[in-house]
């Protein structure tokens, strides 16, 4: 199976759940012009390289997937794109600082980089999180020490943050951590951003505990999707999604 069966399998499967779904809606989500794409799914045109890496990661290939469709390209491994994406950095959370998976403010200012202005400059980034410029230059620094953020030839900054492997071994102190100061920040932005500009939400509601395994895979999928649908089109800001779930009732006459 190379990239175009599996564009045309991901089309499908999209319009039997929405039978007005369009192929100028699935190209505007894919980034490409929608004649290059019907062009793509005839097999008149192929992509160039660079941005058949960007389709698979917008579908959300896995490791395999994606290895067997970079061979199917029949590229040479030299070639600039592929080259860069087979030598990309490993990076494993275990070799991160406590600083970055704990401190929200590295994971903000990767997310910047999305923004259509975004500009690797301390003061232009400390405005935009309302962080003092020495403040950034320290997370910078943790960045770049990690590879999480590199120098392309052009000298052009790049962040690196998706090839960071989440491990399920984060110490559970470091993660705490951040969620302390993720609630910390949530309660300063509760009192400083408009009401039309933020969305504090909460439910109150019995179940069984014997779900919790149940519940964290709905908030996960809930946050793919929130993701990959409002990251779509041009952004111009960083956004933070937190949610909680946690008993009320005493733990101890739960059992």
């Amino acid at each position: 199976m190379d990239l175009v069966d599996v564009l045309k399998a991901e089309f499908e499967k999209r319009q039997t759940k929405n039978a007005r779904y369009s192929l100028r809606a699935f190209a505007q989500y894919l980034g490409i012009q929608s004649a290059t794409l019907s062009a793509v799914l005839k097999r008149k045109r192929e992509l160039p390289v660079s941005k058949s890496l960007a389709v698979m990661n917008d579908l959300k290939l896995s490791a395999m997937q994606k290895k067997k469709i970079l061979k199917s390209l029949k590229v040479p491994l030299k070639t600039t794109a592929i080259k860069e994406y087979w030598d990309r950095p490993k990076l494993n959370v275990e070799a991160a600082t406590t600083a970055v998976i704990s401190e929200w403010e590295h994971f903000a200012v990767v997310s910047l980089f999305k923004i259509k202005d975004f500009k690797a400059d301390e003061k232009w980034i400390a405005a935009r999180l309302g962080l003092t410029e020495a403040r950034v230059k320290q997370v910078w620094q943790n960045l770049l020490s990690l590879n999480l953020v590199k120098a392309d030839q052009n000298n052009q900054f790049k962040p690196y943050l998706e090839n960071l492997l989440m491990s399920t071994e984060i110490p559970s102190q470091t993660l705490r951590k951040a969620h302390h100061e993720e609630l910390q920040l949530a309660q300063a932005k509760l009192e400083s951003v408009p009401m039309k500009s933020r969305n504090f939400s909460s439910l109150t509601f019995a179940m069984s505990s014997k779900k919790m395994a149940e519940a964290n895979n709905l908030i996960l999928q809930f946050i793919q999707q929130m993701e990959n649908t409002l990251e779509r089109g041009t952004v111009d800001g960083v956004y933070q999604l937190g949610i909680q779930l946690y008993p009320l009732t005493e733990m101890e006459k739960m059992k």
